[in-house]
């Protein structure tokens, strides 16, 4: 009797301090492996720490995959590029983001919310100098929901009346391989690649800063407290690695998204069929 008793004592022990929820975080793991989730090993036992739910992580193969469990509510939590983002929060308002990735600048390395998109040549082209000479050019691009590797370049192209021609590539890695190759005139890409690829002979022709990192966001309405446990969490976090794309986090401020959202607008305008993710 005292055996089951003490069995019975225990189990119930275990039982109060089991986890009684469990949060889950989407993310899209690449090819390239970009490291924007570089900072789970540190992710996963601060927020089970701070909130008390099992976390768990759940990968998608593409930012679209990631939008559609996003917007159907199948996770909790998801890692969201910015076009992305705009497009979920288009369908479901109550997607908010909590925090927002910090990453080191091309200037410095002090880990900034933001970054800069950046239109590249080749340092030995001497005729490419500003985007006007663009002008029936070939620039190397991502996929046309990559924020940095197409969208800035396609809008200021545009606002500029500048028709070039756009080859795709699979990765930051391949763009710059096209451009030391000669495949193509220009490429659009971001700070941490051009540090990653070692581009040193490379020419600015045009930098679009200011553009928030990619964010945590809920994909529905979380209780207020548990909103706040992840927050806090999440700002402990630092990862002191140049090698990595995020650093840590940083609080998602208002209306910082405002003047990068006003791009997609334009961009969605013009290419409705690219902005419906059905």
């Amino acid at each position: 009797m005292k055996k089951i008793f003490l069995t019975l004592a225990l189990f119930a022990v275990t039982s109060a301090n089991a986890s009684t929820c469990t949060l889950t975080l989407g993310d899209v793991r690449t090819a390239e492996k970009d490291g924007f989730f570089a900072a789970y090993s540190s992710l996963k036992p601060a927020i089970e720490n701070a909130t008390g739910c099992e976390f768990k992580i759940k990968n998608y193969a593409t930012q679209e995959e990631l939008y559609h469990a996003v917007i159907n509510k199948q996770i909790d939590l998801a890692y969201l590029k910015d076009f992305p983002f705009y497009l979920a929060q288009k369908k479901q308002s109550d997607v908010k983001p909590i925090v927002v990735a910090l990453s080191n600048s091309l200037e410095n390395d002090k880990p900034s919310a933001f970054y800069s998109t950046y239109l590249l040549s080749r340092a030995s082209d001497t005729s490419l100098n500003s985007l006007k000479d663009l002008q029936g050019k070939k620039i190397g691009v991502l996929e046309r929901s990559s924020t940095s590797g197409y969208l800035v370049s396609w809008y200021a192209l545009n606002k500029e009346n500048i028709s070039a021609r756009f080859k795709q590539y699979s990765s930051y890695r391949a763009l710059f391989k096209a451009l030391q190759d000669g495949e193509v005139d220009a490429i659009s890409t971001w700070d941490w690649s051009i540090k990653q690829n070692k581009a040193h002979q490379v020419h600015i022709l045009k930098a679009f800063p200011q553009i928030p990192n990619p964010s945590i966001v809920m994909t529905h309405t979380l209780p207020e407290a548990q909103v706040d446990e992840i927050k806090n969490a999440l700002l402990k976090i630092t990862e002191k690695d140049n090698h990595k794309a995020v650093q840590g986090y940083s609080a998602a401020l208002p209306n910082m998204f405002d003047g990068i959202f006003k791009v997609f607008d334009d961009y969605c305008q013009k290419q409705p069929n690219a902005c419906d993710w059905k």
